[in-house]
């Protein structure tokens, strides 16, 4: 996936990292959830890109997203 490094600091990419991994782990348990988060996070990118969003409402956002996606996963799940 290519990202538009000039507009990314150092802190949205880790926040978006890290909800794309919790979703990866909720495609374990919820396929569907999962896709619709996926685009969700694609949004997210897009609108900081397009300078929609600051850097702390884009890293808010994809923190957001993060805890909704391990609501999703039960603890055991996330831990392997």
């Amino acid at each position: 996936m290519a990202f538009a490094l000039h507009r990314w600091t150092r802190e949205t990419l880790l926040a978006r990292l890290e909800a794309s991994d919790a979703i990866d782990d909720a495609a374990e348990v919820d396929v569907a959830t999962a896709a619709r988060d996926r685009l969700r996070l694609l949004g997210i990118g897009d609108r900081l890109e397009a300078h929609a969003l600051t850097d702390d409402e884009a890293i808010a956002a994809f923190h957001s997203l993060r805890d909704e996606a391990h609501a999703v996963v039960p603890e055991q799940v996330r831990a392997d």
